[in-house]
């Protein structure tokens, strides 16, 4: 099968972009489906005949012919361009325009949904645990029964299909490089829920494709993936949607609450009284009790389901909205979440403690069951350090991540990136990017923004519009060190490795009237390598670490120690650092520059202060 080469270069540049939805639509009005009748008698045939139909679409999705390749609206996707309106820049209600930022974020969803296939597709199958055997791993028990009760991912001739990534899948396979030209079906989701990892540029929609996309179909339609099971579209869910920062969580809820009230399909019952009438919101609206709101406290909403004997009852779906404080680290638990929402996580300092408490309300047994969705832009470097490590590992979280193809030639998966190619609509057709003018943009605006812009403050518009994962996870706020030279700095040493490369851990001990360094062998001490962590530290004991050796001969003042104690012995949670510093002559040509450099440090607190 081809490969398909999502890399865009400029002559004379280092600088490239990276393609992530390669298909180009043909034809974007294809794919609109929004004149919708007015005027229709909710209890009308007419109405229910339109309606319903549409209602499939929005469950099931909907294949669409663009000009002679069938492409998949994911269900997500069709509700979201086609039933939901928005603000544009006037301030005025419209359908969102369909672009390839949409396209992205759309088929992420699908994957953290569980994407593992088409049911008609007999070649591919996107089955995760199908991908394990075909790589020679070994399947867990109950994977195995899992595998074993799917009637999905076998030929008729009962060979298991051939395995591809779900990502891969649908950006390439289905619609370039084995393009059947036929639709597939509906979507299996035999993959189970992961949790979603977003980071962007700013003004790429990615907070109206969360917010009005992804968590207002699923409160409407309640994870209803056929149609004839509609009648679940009332079971109760549980939702959770919270932010560190209260203004962009407003802005985000703004939009929501507009949104709610604007669906179409809405009609007027007159009554008895004259000029009176009783308002129909539209056929997948919700009665409601709370408000879309951020409030000082938690705020609450709740859907009200009616019996047929006209009696409330709150048995419906919920949703709490609450900003996020430091130590407030349990904000999805307590019960079963679907969605748990995340905005703004740059700035979010417990991002991990939140993920290691709410773990258990998104996991049933060996099942996930709904997902944590984290979605931002730059950041404090402090505070972004959780969300950075998350992003760059997403296995270890249960993140659904795609190939970073930001890291050439290493073959690792990362969360998604949304950079700042996507942003502009003038450098548009059909809604897909023209990538070369985006690129060429971009270049010809940094060159602008550098010369204009202080150091911080072009660091802060890197982050803000970033083409590449490093420059969005870079520190933004000011300080009198070169903080951008040194985060460059710090990832090139954890590139490569350099820690355990080049350093080595031990502890001093007293042995025949002198000290001698005795290496860690069999890995049991724990260095204490993070600075500010002391009060969550369950080992304070520490270790040394030798950065680089003593030399034979050790000329007089060639090291120093610098020495900060703890004020005294037994219990606490203050810790001693001792650093030697080495002074280091640079020679090269008339250049006599006098560098330093730390050989050797401990951080830590034994028992005896005199230890």
């Amino acid at each position: 099968m081809d490969e398909i080469d999502r890399y865009i270069y400029i002559d004379g540049h280092d600088d490239f972009l990276v393609d992530l939805f390669p298909y180009k639509i043909k034809n974007a009005d294809n794919f609109y489906f929004r004149k919708h009748p007015e005027g229709l008698n909710p209890n009308s045939f007419n109405f229910k005949t339109y309606w319903g139909a549409f209602g499939k679409s929005c469950v099931e999705g909907k294949w669409v012919n663009d000009a002679g390749t069938w492409v998949y609206m994911m269900p997500k996707l069709f509700f979201y361009v086609n039933y939901v309106t928005i603000s544009d820049e006037k301030r005025e209600r419209i359908n969102p325009r369909l672009m390839d930022n949409m396209w992205i974020m759309f088929t992420y969803f699908l994957c953290c949904e569980g994407f593992s296939g088409f049911e008609d597709d007999d070649k591919y199958t996107c089955n995760k645990y199908v991908g394990k055997l075909q790589k020679g791993e070994k399947l867990q028990p109950y994977e195995l029964r899992k595998l074993e009760l799917s009637n999905t991912v076998k030929t008729k001739s009962g060979e298991y299909k051939q395995y591809i990534d779900p990502w891969i899948y649908l950006t390439e396979t289905y619609l370039i490089t084995d393009n059947r030209k036929t639709p597939l079906g509906n979507p299996l989701y035999e993959n189970g829920y992961y949790h979603m990892m977003i980071l962007s540029a700013r003004a790429t929609f990615k907070s109206y494709t969360v917010f009005m996309g992804l968590f207002l179909h699923e409160w409407l339609f309640g994870s209803v993936r056929k149609y004839k099971d509609i009648k679940n579209s009332n079971n109760a869910l549980l939702f959770g949607i919270a932010s560190p920062q209260s203004d962009a969580l407003a802005r985000s809820i703004g939009n929501l609450d507009r949104a709610y009230f604007s669906f179409p399909g809405q009609y007027d019952f007159p009554t008895k009284k004259k000029g009176k009438t009783v308002k129909y919101w539209g056929a997948f609206y919700k009665n409601t009790r709370g408000q879309w709101k951020v409030d000082k406290g938690a705020n609450e909403v709740r859907h009200l389901v009616k019996t047929k004997q006209g009696k409330t009852i709150i048995n419906g779906s919920q949703c709490q909205i609450q900003t996020i404080t430091p130590k407030n680290d349990k904000i999805f638990t307590g019960d079963r979440f679907r969605y748990g929402i995340i905005e703004e996580v740059g700035f979010c300092d417990n991002l991990k403690n939140i993920f290691v408490s709410c773990k258990d309300a998104f996991e049933v047994g060996d099942d996930q069951t709904g997902s944590l969705v984290m979605l931002g832009t730059g950041g404090d470097m402090e505070k972004i350090k959780d969300s950075k490590e998350m992003f760059e590992n997403p296995e270890a979280f249960n993140i659904f991540g795609i190939p970073n193809y930001w890291e050439k030639g290493k073959n690792k998966k990362c969360g998604l990136m949304l950079g700042a190619n996507y942003k502009k609509e003038s450098l548009k057709k059909d809604g897909n990017t023209i990538q070369k003018e985006a690129l060429i943009d971009i270049i010809r605006t940094r060159s602008e923004q550098i010369v204009s812009l202080d150091v911080v403050s072009y660091a802060r518009y890197l982050a803000y519009n970033p083409i590449y994962p490093k420059e969005l996870l870079k520190p933004v706020n000011k300080s009198p060190l070169p903080l951008v030279e040194l985060s460059a700095q710090r990832e090139s040493l954890i590139e490569h490795d350099a820690m355990n490369l080049l350093s080595v851990v031990g502890s001093l001990k007293y042995k025949d009237s002198k000290v001698i360094f005795e290496p860690d062998l069999e890995r049991t001490l724990e260095p204490i390598l993070e600075w500010g962590r002391d009060e969550k530290l369950t080992n304070t004991v520490g270790a040394w670490v030798i950065h680089e050796m003593p030399q034979s001969f050790i000329p007089d003042d060639l090291y120093y120690i610098l020495y900060d104690p703890y004020r005294q012995s037994s219990e606490g949670t203050s810790l001693q650092a001792i650093y030697v510093y080495k002074y280091k002559f640079k020679s090269k040509g008339n250049d006599n520059t006098l560098e330093d450099t730390i050989v050797a440090s401990y951080v830590g607190r034994l028992k005896n202060l005199d230890d």
